[in-house]
């Protein structure tokens, strides 16, 4: 339960999400509906499975994406500073 995959999302929860206005009904709604989602998959290894990948990849879109986007921009400024 302690996972990387799980520390990031605390993570997100506490330093991202609750300092945006919609932030905290999204985490309610996240408390709301994860137990009975949870339930449904628990004994279901493909559904398991297929929401671990999606969330995995929220996570990646989330954390990594911006830091990827600032690398390009950056990488394409420098390449048409050279073109002027």
């Amino acid at each position: 339960k302690d996972s990387v995959i799980t520390r990031s999302f605390i993570y997100l929860r506490d330093h991202f999400l609750m300092k945006i206005p919609w932030g905290s009904k999204l985490i309610q709604n996240y408390y709301l509906y994860s137990p009975p989602i949870a339930e449904l998959i628990e004994n279901q290894l493909f559904l398991k499975w297929l929401f671990r990948l999606l969330l995995g990849l929220i996570l990646i879109s989330v954390l990594f994406l911006p830091i990827l986007m600032t690398v390009l921009l950056i990488a394409c400024s420098k390449h048409l500073i050279k073109t002027i």
